[in-house]
């Protein structure tokens, strides 16, 4: 498995399971361009412990909640490392509101993010592809988009979608040489998982959601990030051009589909 000669877009990669992919597309030999919504220490973190190891890196700063955004990323990265060949559509936002007290605005801003900003990345990147006659994506769904979860329709309705998206876009471009495959993780040990167990002003409802996840899968524990993050260096290389329009989850067991 390489992706040497490969430029790999990950989004909300400072840190997390994104972060380990980047580190992953690296060490596989891509060009990577690290990227998250602000947070710029993390992502020049990163960036430096690729060009560390040896490799190509550039760091990027947007949010994807628009179109203009996800255009202006992919044309800063295309301009630090060339065209995407690569696109991990890994950004998203979690947050927790009764069905009942979800605003139009908290609707409106979950599905920018969630939705929107992996469907204007695509748009952005998929002509390169299309000439190229190559190119790689893979979204994140989520485990509760097929099982469900309490206090979070706005975010089950986005990740379900992806699944949507992926399998149409991989339809459509199947014949241009581009896979797009949707990662469905389960329960993993990140600093996102520590400070929402760690945060105030949970609800009865938050906690039963925490203890039904932290229960460990058949497997006999959580996830690690890495193991993700090999499964998608995979998906992206060559060895997986036959893979394509597939939601494949990583989760021990816990949910078997």
């Amino acid at each position: 498995m390489s992706l040497h000669g490969k430029v790999a877009l990950v989004t909300g990669s400072g840190r997390n399971i994104g972060k380990e992919i980047a580190l992953e597309m690296a060490r596989q030999g891509a060009a990577v361009a690290v990227h998250a919504r602000a947070s710029g220490e993390e992502v020049e973190a990163v960036r430096q412990e690729i060009v560390a190891m040896g490799g190509k890196a550039c760091a990027v700063l947007a949010d994807v909640g628009s179109r203009a955004a996800a255009a202006s990323i992919v044309r800063q990265v295309t301009e630090a490392l060339g065209p995407v060949d690569i696109l991990v559509n890994n950004v998203a936002i979690r947050p927790t509101q009764k069905a009942l007290e979800i605003a139009p605005e908290d609707w409106e801003r979950v599905m920018a993010v969630n939705l929107g900003g992996p469907f204007h990345l695509c748009q952005a990147v998929l002509p390169g592809m299309v000439q190229h006659r190559w190119g790689r994506i893979v979204n994140f769904s989520g485990r509760g988009a097929f099982e469900g979860a309490p206090n979070r329709a706005h975010v089950m309705a986005a990740k379900t979608a992806i699944v949507g998206l992926t399998r149409g876009l991989a339809l459509e471009f199947a014949p241009q040489g581009i896979t797009a495959n949707c990662i469905v993780p389960g329960t993993f040990e990140t600093e996102r998982r520590k400070e929402w167990e760690m945060g105030e002003g949970r609800t009865l409802a938050n906690m039963r959601l925490q203890g039904a996840l932290s229960k460990p899968a058949p497997v006999g524990r959580q996830g690690r990030s890495e193991e993700v993050a090999s499964l998608c260096a995979f998906l992206c290389s060559e060895d997986a051009a036959f893979i394509t329009g597939q939601a494949i989850h990583v989760n021990g067991g816990a949910y078997v589909t």
